[in-house]
């Protein structure tokens, strides 16, 4: 009962940061006079789903009641939600991914691992459910790593972003690149948010960072959008990469993370230096998914 419960909270949390989004007028109501409280009212949501007061009422204060495919598309669109966020309360209110298959799929094939070794100077590495860098090339390697060294939360993408100096600073644009995967981070939470793990995870990083803080109050779901992003790395300095992610087919709780790099800022022949000089760490592990704990 109790990942129930947290499931459920989850759910109140985030319906109700949305409903405080949004302004009477965005749906067709009149603001009137006497409203002190930003966002719509529970009133006001559930009569435009369809659904009792009492009951949605009930929904937002985390109770563990039942809800339908029915009221919850209807509250995506009451509430405005995107595709991802639909998603996101769907997974959170029907348990749609068991745990124990999302922790399955921690290793990768060995196509795979040749895939990535394949990619010459574009970086790639894989990331779980929970974005434990599984498995990497030499170039992602030699740009990010070395990732046979990183153990536990170190090697977690994530907890590299905000409780990292020496690898968030690498990104100039860090905030912008850092809110993205966190939006994208709590979209994905809804598959496993009765793993202790998770609340453990997040409890660890509110504290260490106060950008992590803020932001994850926020409860902002979105997918990751392809973009540029300009690296200044330690050694070879300013670098521009094209970021493209993309979900393993045979293995969807994966994701490949993918830097190609740029003409610009002679990206190409600085990452050719760095590969040149590049000799990986532990050339005894047999299959580099298995060096992480």
């Amino acid at each position: 009962m109790g990942h129930n419960k947290q499931r459920h909270r989850e759910l109140a949390d985030f319906l109700r940061i949305k409903r405080s989004r949004l302004a009477p007028e965005d749906v067709g109501l009149p603001r009137g006079t006497r409203r002190h409280t930003p966002g719509l009212r529970r009133e006001e949501v559930a009569q435009l789903a369809g659904i009792g007061v009492a009951w949605y009422t009930n929904l937002e204060q985390g109770r563990e009641i039942s809800v339908s495919s029915q009221t919850l598309d209807s509250l995506a669109r009451v509430l405005r939600l995107s595709a991802q966020e639909r998603d996101y309360i769907f997974v959170l209110a029907h348990q749609q991914l068991p745990l124990k298959e999302a922790k399955e799929q921690e290793t990768i094939t060995a196509d795979l691992q040749y895939f990535l070794d394949q990619q010459g100077l574009t970086a790639a590495y894989i990331v779980n459910l929970r974005w434990d860098v599984i498995a990497w090339n030499a170039s992602a390697d030699a740009l990010f790593g070395p990732f046979q060294l990183l153990r536990g939360k170190e090697r977690n993408e994530l907890w590299r972003l905000f409780a990292d100096p020496q690898y968030s600073n690498m990104f100039s644009n860090w905030e912008e690149y850092a809110r993205s995967h966190l939006a994208w981070f709590r979209g994905n939470c809804g598959k496993f948010a009765e793993d202790p793990w998770l609340t453990h995870f997040v409890e660890e990083l509110r504290g260490l960072s106060p950008f992590f803080h803020e932001w994850w109050q926020e409860h902002d779901v979105f997918a990751h959008k392809n973009h540029t992003v300009h690296l200044v790395h330690p050694q070879a300095g300013s670098m521009l990469f094209v970021h493209l992610s993309f979900h393993v087919f045979d293995a969807p709780n994966q994701t490949m993370a993918v830097y190609v790099p740029l003409e610009q800022e002679q990206t190409p022949s600085k990452l050719q230096s760095l590969l040149d000089g590049y000799r990986p760490t532990a050339e005894n592990c047999q299959q580099r998914t298995e060096c992480i704990e």
